[in-house]
């Protein structure tokens, strides 16, 4: 029986069974040291990634099979640089400070740095160098590499500051692939880190293209599949468990459409889920639609396929606008991507 890992507190939480639903067993042994963990805060800080130390620690669990005793600073840092290189920038905003600074931050793909010094004391100026000394200003097309946030005051009483943000390009099939491979991850293990970073993913990045079929996908095929059906770490909790349907990421207001001929079952405020949309298609077949913001139909309601059943919010149990998608048949849940004629840009 193959384990995998996610971690709560100061346990690991190992999930045996396949991945799926049903036949899952929890249960937690200690795993990380204190300074360990520190790493890997230290690490998410180093490369201003926008995750919690405690995603890199859930990959390195999976990694190296709970098997600390191979992990020191120097393979956590080979994992937030090759995580880095799918995940977006964490944007640096420090208030108030007084002396000259140089600030180290790491970019892990090529994009446009937007820099800014704000409530500055006369005198107070700034810039992006890199390891050769080279400037650059504001809006400037950074490649990937170490630079530097370099302020300088006049004196210790100055005050100002400090905005830095990073448009990374976006993250593709390549970069996925790559750091994959580089962490030698494969089978479920792959799997698994693939759902982890999946999460984190910038809004930009698409997993696939459905092609045309019996059944309508229920937003416009651009908007990117941000997480995955099966296991994964709870963005809201940051525990582990069976996620039911895909999350689609899309603006508010995006109109969500059913996915084949129906009839609306439910329709209301349904715990996590929030603003919800549970349609009835024969044959044991039913279709959840979460999140909403607007619902647009009611229960008893006969719909046609592709008819707008409401608009993408952030309801319920939800950490920004998206549709939450479910495919269920007898009540079971099975992935929606393995329903649709799906071409995935990535197998992991």
């Amino acid at each position: 029986m193959k384990a995998v890992a996610a971690v709560i507190g100061g346990f690991v939480l190992l999930v045996f069974g396949a991945f799926g639903v049903g036949n899952t067993v929890l249960t937690s042994v200690p795993f990380a040291s204190d300074q360990q963990r520190a790493f890997y805060d230290e690490a998410v800080q180093e490369y201003w990634l926008k995750i919690p130390g405690s995603v890199l620690l859930a990959v390195d669990t999976v990694r190296f099979h709970q098997d600390f005793s191979q992990v020191d600073r120097a393979t956590v840092r080979q994992t937030a640089e090759l995580f880095a290189a799918c995940v977006d920038f964490r944007p640096m905003n420090i208030p108030s400070h007084g002396k000259s600074q140089r600030i180290p931050f790491h970019v892990p793909r090529s994009g446009t740095v937007r820099y800014g010094i704000d409530d500055a004391s006369p005198g107070v100026t700034g810039r992006v160098v890199d390891g050769e000394g080279q400037s650059y200003p504001t809006r400037s097309v950074l490649a990937a590499g170490d630079y530097w946030l370099e302020v300088e005051a006049p004196s210790d009483s100055s005050r100002y500051r400090l905005r830095l943000y990073m448009d990374l390009e976006p993250c593709g099939e390549e970069e996925i692939s790559a750091v994959l491979d580089r962490l030698g991850l494969v089978g479920d293990d792959r799997a698994m880190v693939y759902h982890l970073i999946a999460l984190y993913l910038p809004e930009e990045m698409t997993f696939g293209r459905v092609a045309p079929g019996p059944y309508t996908w229920p937003l416009k095929e651009n908007y990117p599949v941000t997480s995955l059906f099966g296991p994964r770490l709870d963005p809201v909790t940051g525990t582990w468990g069976v996620h039911t349907g895909v999350d689609l990421g899309a603006p508010e207001d995006t109109p969500v459409w059913t996915a084949t001929d129906g009839l609306v079952s439910f329709t209301g405020w349904d715990g996590g889920y929030g603003n919800a949309v549970r349609i009835s298609h024969g044959d044991g077949v039913t279709t959840v639609y979460g999140h909403l913001k607007t619902i647009l139909v009611t229960a008893g309601q006969v719909v046609t396929n592709g008819q707008t059943v409401g608009l993408v919010g952030s309801t319920g149990k939800s950490t920004g606008p998206h549709l939450h998608f479910e495919w269920r048949v007898n009540g079971e849940p099975v992935d929606p991507l393995g329903v649709y004629h799906w071409t995935p840009n990535e197998t992991p």
